[in-house]
């Protein structure tokens, strides 16, 4: 489908401020911006001269920016909003949160990604990097939305005599890597992740680590979310977490 915005006030990828605009796309691609103020290059002016539009926005008064991205979320999480606050995070979780979830089944976890596509939607939010339990499940929700997803397995390691090759989480995220990643035209994108420095140990560490430089792709991760945790590197290794 090709769609024509006309009339738009814009933000730019660099902050700029463009009054007036129509923005030409072409599928999932703006292929063209015309903007009055502008002289337009030949290339452009060409693309427009042809372009035949399936829809047509009037954009007048109305913003057009960048996509906003959801630098760490947990989709299906939308369903237990309200549910348990103003806890200290491990007693939310353990007494709250992971009882809940021990309930979920892989369609409540379909359709709570839906949900909260739906949500990131409506504010503008295009993407999301996520870690959640059925990821086949959420990922079928991005793969139906059109929405794009920066996707991993979080990886708990706390046994450290327990060989590489026999931890579950480590080998189902390389088997979401090899399955899903650049899939529905590259808009799913599979990452890495240690689920935390207190949930890991050294080795897991580096073993991820040396996946994600190998393959080229980017690692996600729960970090320093509260002072216990802090604290408790603090003693551990006598650094931060972040360190």
């Amino acid at each position: 489908m090709k769609t024509l915005f006309k009339n738009a006030n814009m933000i730019g990828v660099n902050g700029e401020n463009i009054t007036g605009a129509d923005v030409y796309i072409d599928e999932e691609y703006i292929v063209a911006v015309d903007n009055a103020q502008e002289k337009e290059s030949s290339k452009i002016r060409k693309i427009i001269e042809k372009f035949e539009p399936d829809r047509m926005i009037d954009a007048k008064n109305m913003l057009l920016i960048p996509g906003l991205y959801n630098a760490h979320t947990h989709l299906p999480m939308t369903m237990f909003k309200g549910y348990a606050e103003d806890m200290p995070l491990d007693i939310w979780l353990s007494e709250k949160i992971w009882p809940a979830e021990r309930k979920l089944t892989d369609m409540s976890v379909y359709y709570g990604a839906l949900l909260g596509i739906a949500e990131h939607i409506k504010n503008g939010v295009i993407s999301s990097s996520e870690m959640y339990m059925f990821p086949e499940n959420i990922l079928q929700a991005v793969d139906e939305s059109g929405v794009k997803i920066n996707f991993c397995n979080g990886i708990m390691a706390l046994d450290h005599n327990e060989p590489l090759k026999n931890n579950k989480d480590f080998n189902k995220a390389k088997k979401l890597y090899r399955n899903y990643h650049n899939s529905s035209h590259g808009r799913i994108k599979i990452d890495m992740s240690i689920h935390g420095e207190y949930t890991s140990h050294e080795k897991i560490v580096k073993a991820v680590a040396d996946f994600s430089n190998e393959n080229m792709i980017i690692n996600h991760v729960h970090i320093s979310e509260t002072k216990k945790e802090h604290d408790e590197c603090l003693g551990r290794r006598g650094t931060t977490p972040c360190e």
